[in-house]
């Protein structure tokens, strides 16, 4: 079972604290902005699909009438690499957009007093909230890496002085928790189901690195 209170999100939207099953104190939260977010980058990539295909088209009608020709395989080296340039500028803008928004929603962590949360919650330390933006920005970047776009990217503040981050893409979800000794970072999957598998932060990256490769399947 899930334990679930309602809060309020750094953007002022009431959002569900839920505790999973075998994750005591470590509290995340789903934020119907971010949903909103997801679902309108959808969209997005729903009118990039289009575009292409006219693009697509387009091109066919020219290599059509150019037959076999060289101007025929020009043209479609040339509508390969349109192609490519636009779906790694939405791409790269639609992850930006989202790691963007988290950096900017854990920076207000650093306002949070003790009490935030209404009952005793610790304030965050600066130092780990930085750690948490940096992860941000790495795990985005593996994204664009790997051509993925990630259905969310939310942090979220939990009671004892530590920080959640949520990554989500296709059938795969997991989290990674900051724990307000930052030693170590708490690493939990859906996909393959460990809960607890802590990633030591020195050296910090290098090591978090080998785990979301494995996330990502390769």
């Amino acid at each position: 079972m899930k334990q679930e209170e309602v809060r309020l999100c750094g953007c002022g939207q009431p959002v569900r604290y839920e505790t999973p099953t075998g994750m005591a104190c470590n509290k995340y939260f789903r934020c119907p902005t971010r949903k909103e977010m997801a679902e309108t980058i959808i969209s997005l990539r729903v009118e990039l699909a289009r575009y292409k295909a006219g693009i697509t088209a387009g091109v066919d009608k020219f290599r059509d009438s150019a037959a076999d020709g060289p101007i025929g395989v020009y043209a479609e080296k040339i509508e390969q690499a349109i192609l490519a340039e636009i779906e790694d500028s939405v791409l790269g803008a639609s992850i930006d957009e989202l790691s963007n928004e988290a950096i900017e929603e854990l920076e207000e962590y650093k306002a949070f007093k003790f009490g935030w949360d209404g009952y005793v919650g610790s304030p965050i330390d600066a130092g780990l909230i930085e750690i948490a933006q940096l992860l941000v920005v790495y795990i985005a970047d593996k994204f664009k890496e790997k051509g993925v776009m990630p259905t969310e990217i939310t942090p979220g503040p939990v009671a004892d002085g530590s920080i959640n981050i949520e990554f989500g893409f296709g059938n795969v979800y997991f989290i990674l928790t900051l724990p307000s000794h930052a030693e170590s970072i708490g690493f939990y999957s859906e996909y393959d189901g460990k809960i607890g598998d802590d990633v030591e932060l020195e050296p910090r990256l290098e090591q978090l690195g080998g785990k979301i490769a494995s996330v990502f399947g390769c």
